[in-house]
């Protein structure tokens, strides 16, 4: 794993092992600000098909079927679904695969799911052509014979690349496979790049069109489309990774006097970009608490608490003297 000039995320993987999800993960929390991603797999031979779709889930959406497999024992059906994943999804980075006659079964598999998904682009050769599941059977002490035992179909072709392989839109050399997929990744990270500039921009300007509101007597409908609309943009500037926990509590605490009503949907906000963490609980019940809604602060505060239990935090203590002032002064 490398990170290409450029800002392109390079990872080489020559076999999905099982169990390596964690393995995964890690890599691509390395790679989860890069402008392009290439994935390496000319000399994979395949692997687990648990840790292939681990892999898919990371660029497509969840719950998305790119695969059926067909069993003849038992004459069953398998659907792969995407899911959710440890890290940070990378729906729309660039990306680009390198492929090659070593390439099979699992590495054909992921280079097929993105290809027909049309969410990544295949450089170099085409793969070995290795698509059915296949096991090993013993016909005597000297033998072993493998063998098919069921098949694939892709729901977007409906069929598979058994016997043909997958061919690659950018067909090259194994020798210039690497340095045409770092060009054509330059190029598309430097597009990638601009957009999330662009949009930068647009979040900022939304934001400051409502942070500059003066301060007034909000209906509960208006105070609904303000969620709505802070929620939207730090939604939107987390994954442009504008925005972190420690940057929208800045946010909030900048407004608490100027505007409480804006400064406690920031917060509220947090929680829900957040959800994970007791201290965004804590900012917002403290904010709740300054608009005099005792309640709802109460409830807050335990949430932090439950959290910082949960999580073994060493400020746990503190969030419990918190609560108990706020208790005292209901």
């Amino acid at each position: 794993m490398k990170i290409i000039d450029g800002n392109i995320g390079y990872l080489n993987i020559n076999f999905f092992l099982a169990e390596t999800s964690n393995t995964i993960d890690a890599y691509m929390n390395l790679l989860a600000n890069t402008d392009a991603v290439i994935i390496d797999l000319q000399n994979n031979g395949g692997g687990n098909p648990k840790t292939v779709n681990y892999l898919c889930s990371y660029f497509l959406e969840s719950n998305l079927l790119i695969n059926t497999l067909y069993f003849r024992q038992g004459n069953r059906k398998e659907e792969v679904i995407t899911h959710e994943i440890n890290g940070k999804k990378r729906i729309d980075v660039p990306l680009f695969i390198i492929t090659g006659p070593k390439a099979f079964s699992g590495a054909e598999e992921f280079s097929y799911n993105m290809q027909t998904q049309k969410r990544a682009t295949l450089v170099g050769e085409t793969t070995g052509g290795a698509a059915n599941p296949r096991d090993v059977f013993k016909v005597n002490s000297d033998l072993e014979i493998f063998i098919p035992t069921g098949t694939g179909t892709n729901p977007v072709t409906k069929t598979n690349w058994e016997g043909i392989g997958v061919i690659p839109e950018i067909k090259t050399s194994a020798e210039n496979a690497y340095s045409k997929t770092v060009e054509l990744a330059s190029q598309a990270a430097e597009i990638y790049r601009n957009k999330k500039a662009s949009e930068s921009k647009k979040l900022y300007d939304e934001l400051e069109g409502i942070l500059d509101k003066p301060t007034q007597s909000y209906s509960e409908s208006d105070i609904a489309k303000i969620d709505q609309q802070i929620l939207q943009i730090f939604t939107k500037g987390k994954d442009l990774n504008l925005f972190s926990e420690g940057e929208i509590n800045f946010f909030g605490s900048q407004n608490i006097k100027k505007n409480p009503i804006i400064a406690e949907s920031i917060f509220k906000s947090n929680t829900a970009l957040y959800s994970k963490s007791p201290m965004t609980y804590l900012a917002y019940g403290d904010m709740l608490e300054l608009n005099d809604k005792k309640n709802l602060a109460l409830t807050n505060f335990e949430k932090s608490i439950a959290l910082a239990e949960e999580q073994k935090a060493p400020y746990l203590e503190g969030l419990k003297m918190r609560y108990e002032k706020a208790k005292s002064n209901k």
